[in-house]
This record gives structure tokens, sequence and C-alpha cells, in this order.
């Protein structure tokens, strides 16, 4: 195990495995699978394409040729009320449990939509600073994924007696050891990463402070592998799902215990204006048989910097948890901190900072001592006052 500093997360610790880590590689053994769809497959026009490999410890793949209604998210969110640059950051979506979808951001910070609070946004931020070749997968209570160019880390579960410190335990998924570019991150949650490169699948799968990855070569479509999207998890039993252009996959363990895949005609459909540009799904899917399954809750795909849903959806930041977010601030009050304040008491445009001056600045603003060489207009000093009077409150 290691033992990094919150802020200090040094780039020779990534390339390090945990001793004890307890990385268990399961390559499924239905990863040579036979695609029902190659030119020498045998297909039966009345019923779905079952096709049994040749060995006999491998599942079938079955392609279910009845093409599912499309989903169509014709609704682009409205992000007018976001602060600036907020969904420029992002740069992944996905759904982690029923009612919750994470937006990872670049900035080494996340993003919680509670379904159940519409289109609130709540903010989701670490001490810490990791390399600057990392991407850094931010989520509640702490939990992270930090991916590096030759291994994966997490956080430990085990407690220390240090708070400014955590235990990072690093793996390496098979993915990770190969020459090329990184394997792209399709879904990252709690206990949940899909990697994938054009090829294959790792999922690692967290218990504790141990990870079991599940590898896979995705089915093939003729002489080439189905190629892959996005991914999630399915609610109950461990199960996943992969999209690409045309096809929903499901994989999920037959009455054996072996992996299978299971295909189906399916798209989703948005109204972006650049259907070809990187897109991710953040969906959930609960399956009741091999032919059926329901969406759980939103669905939401994030494209050309746009959020689009099924139904209207507005966008706002949960500023009671996190008022330097509050449009009144950004838009308004730190503009005038720093035209005013900041050339005399620089950083006290932040909003941390204002506010442990606040009661201070409320005072000197009112009785005319502070700016000093420049005068506010009668109603930029009530504005102004009015607004600390509201911070000085807060707790």
């Amino acid at each position: 195990m290691d033992f990094i500093k919150r802020r200090a997360l040094w780039s020779a610790l990534l390339l390090m495995t945990a001793c004890g880590g307890g990385e268990e590689s399961m390559r499924g053994k239905a990863h040579l699978y036979m695609q029902p769809l190659s030119p020498d497959a045998k297909k039966d026009e009345s019923e779905d394409a079952i096709i049994q490999p040749a060995d006999p410890n491998q599942a079938p793949v079955i392609f279910d040729k009845n093409a599912m209604q499309p989903l169509t998210l014709g609704f682009a969110a409205d992000q007018s009320g976001l602060p600036a640059g907020l969904i420029d950051d992002i740069f992944a979506v996905h759904k982690i449990a029923e009612g919750k979808i994470l937006l990872f951001g670049k900035s080494k910070q996340g993003w919680l939509l509670d379904e159940s609070q519409g289109g609130l946004l709540t903010r989701l931020s670490l001490d810490v600073v990791p390399p600057g070749d990392a991407q850094l997968y931010v989520m509640e209570d702490n939990n992270f994924w930090l991916l590096g160019k030759s291994s994966l880390g997490f956080p430990s579960t085990a407690a220390i007696k240090d708070s400014a410190q955590v235990t990072m335990i690093n793996i390496a998924p098979d993915l990770l050891k190969e020459a090329g570019p990184r394997p792209r991150v399709l879904y990252a949650g709690p206990q949940r990463m899909i990697l994938a490169t054009d090829k294959r699948a790792n999922i690692v799968v967290l218990d504790g402070d141990k990870a079991r990855v599940i590898a896979l070569d995705f089915p093939r479509m003729g002489a080439m592998p189905v190629p892959i999207r996005s991914a999630g998890i399915m609610k109950g039993a461990e199960s996943f799902w992969f999209l690409s252009q045309d096809y929903l996959l499901l994989l999920k363990k037959n009455d054996e215990g072996r992996w299978r895949w299971v295909i189906s005609p399916f798209q989703v459909k948005t109204e972006a204006q650049n259907p070809e540009s990187p897109s991710h799904v953040a969906m959930m899917l609960e399956a009741q048989d091999d032919r059926s399954f329901a969406l759980v809750g939103r669905t939401l795909e994030f494209t050309g910097g746009r959020l689009y849903d099924q139904n209207p959806l507005t966008l706002r930041v949960d500023i009671k948890a996190d008022p330097a977010l509050d449009p009144v601030f950004t838009k308004t009050i730190q503009p005038m901190l720093a035209t005013y304040c900041a050339p005399c008491h620089s950083g006290y445009e932040d909003f941390i900072n204002m506010k442990a001056k606040a009661a201070v600045y409320q005072s000197m603003i009112a009785d005319g001592s502070m700016p000093k060489n420049m005068a506010l207009q009668p109603e930029q000093i009530k504005i102004l006052t009015d607004y600390l009077t509201t911070v000085i409150a807060m707790p």
C-alpha cells in the first residue's frame, strides 16, 4: 500500500502495484465467441440466432434479430443557469446508481446529478493534486479512481490515523500493460470501472481493497469487433451493458456461471448538431430476461458539449451547499470585489477569503473607509452590504 499526501500524489507512485492489493485476473471463457452475423454463420429467419461455438466450454452469443424501438433523447438540457465553464470542463458522464448520474470534470472535480432533485448539480471535490497526466474520477464520500499510464489507483478502505493522508492501492489491469494509446474509460463508478480498447474490455470490480478484473473480447460483426462507444452497469445482479451505434450488448452470466453476450439492434438518438462527435450515454438497465429490459430513471447523452434527455431538463447548481457557485456572487459580487477590493486585498475576490473577512468588509464598505481611492455608488454599497449580511449568517 502507498501512503500518499492528499496534496501530493506523485507520479512515481502511479507505477507501483500495492502489495497485497489482491488483483485477480479472470479472463472469461467466452472471449473467443463466434459472432452470429459473420458470413459463415448459420441463420434461422424465424427465431433468434444462437450460435454454439466449437469449444464446449464457451457459452453462445445470442443475437436477437427483433430491433427494439430507438430511444430518442430529443431535448437539449437548459444549461444557461450554470457557472461559466462548468459544461466545458466535463469529459465524461456515467449513471452510477438508480437516480444518480456523475459528471466528471477535467479540473479534477465531479458533479452529482440527483434525479430526485431534477437538474440540481452538487459539486464533488477532493483535496488532492494528482500528476498532470493522470485522469481523476471524483465520486461521493471521497472515493475516486486515478488512471495513470500503466496503473489504476483507488483509495483503501483501511482506516488511517492521519487525516492529511490517503492510502491508495494501485493495480495494473491487462489493458494498461499493453503498448499503444491508453484504454478508454467506458464507465467509472463506485466499485466498478470499465476500460476498453477497440477489441476488448477489462471490467474492474472492487471488493474492499481487493480488485477482480474480468477480461473479455468484444463479439465480432464479420471480421471486426463491435465498435463500442458507451457502457454501464445493470440494476441487480452483476451484469453490464455496452452500446454501439446500432446495437445494445448485454453481458451477464448464464445458468452455468459463464459470461454470455446477448446482442440486440438498438439505437440512442439525439438532436445533436454533429452526430459524429464523441458521446457518453449515461444509462441504467434492468433486465427481465434475454429479450426484454427496462430503463431505470433518466437516460442522458453527453455530446458536443451538451446534455440531452427524453424530457425537458433545466440544470442548476446547489448554491446552498456551494455558495461560491451562486450566480449572484459570480456575476455581480465577485466582479465588484475584483474591481474595488482586489487592488489592495489580492485574493479576497475569492469566496472563501471573502467569507473570512465578511464582517470587516461590510463595516468598512458601509462607513466609506473602503475601497480606498475609489467611491462606490449608493446602489453598489447596498448590493455589497446586503450580500455580505447573508454571508455573515452562513454557517
